[in-house]
């Protein structure tokens, strides 16, 4: 009997642990990610040149039009770009160290789940927050609620100058790991995050055994 409690514990541990990133490829590493970047964005200009290279018929006008939507694309994935380094985490005139980070995690919406889709964010805070933050933005604070379970982030006056706000990114979250590590609350809710963890640590696991053959 306890023997199988034994097991049942452990496997749940185990699972636990697979839902953590192993091995950070990121650790000493410094790289900036794209801090806004909508998905249909990034998409559109990778697919842009495609049209072009593939001399698909069009006139010109809308080749012009095309040429000018390649170009603010490039333009604002450039500039809305955020970097993680050994000493901190960097957005436009914004440097926090990690010594003055207090708080990192996944927004939530009023039912304390993480966002999904486009509308999924993550914080950067100096002040300490022990229930899930929801950030209200602009447009809806009127309309929006305060609740006794969580913390509330406006912008009613424009971002607090003790939080950097981003779009949520697999790659970045995975960076500042690195240097952070795994106390980023509500992550392990977000969707798509452990399947991307796994799948992580699947394939280096695989590179691991292969450079101990070839050694």
């Amino acid at each position: 009997m306890f023997g199988d409690n034994n097991s049942v514990k452990h496997s749940k541990e185990q699972e636990i642990d697979s839902t953590y990133i192993v091995n950070n490829h990121f650790k000493g590493k410094e790289k900036s990610h794209i801090c806004y970047g909508p998905k249909t964005m990034i998409f559109a200009t990778l697919v842009i040149p495609l049209i072009f290279i593939l001399n698909i018929r069009m006139d010109f006008e809308m080749g012009f039009k095309l040429v000018l939507i390649e170009i603010l694309n490039i333009a604002i994935l450039i500039a809305n770009r955020i970097k993680v380094t050994k000493q901190g985490i960097t957005y436009h005139r914004q440097f926090f160290s990690w010594g003055e980070i207090q708080t990192i995690g996944v927004a939530v919406t009023k039912r304390n789940t993480p966002n999904k889709f486009f509308n999924k964010m993550i914080y950067i805070s100096k002040n300490k927050y022990e229930k899930p933050v929801r950030l209200l933005s602009q447009k809806l604070y009127s309309k929006i609620e305060k609740y006794a379970y969580q913390e509330t982030i406006d912008f009613l006056n424009g971002k607090p100058d003790y939080i950097i706000t981003a779009s949520f990114n697999r790659r970045l979250i995975h960076h500042i790991m690195a240097y952070w590590g795994n106390d980023i609350q509500n992550l392990n809710d977000t969707p798509g995050w452990i399947s991307y963890v796994k799948l992580y640590n699947f394939f280096y696991k695989k590179k691991c055994s292969a450079v101990k053959k070839e050694e």
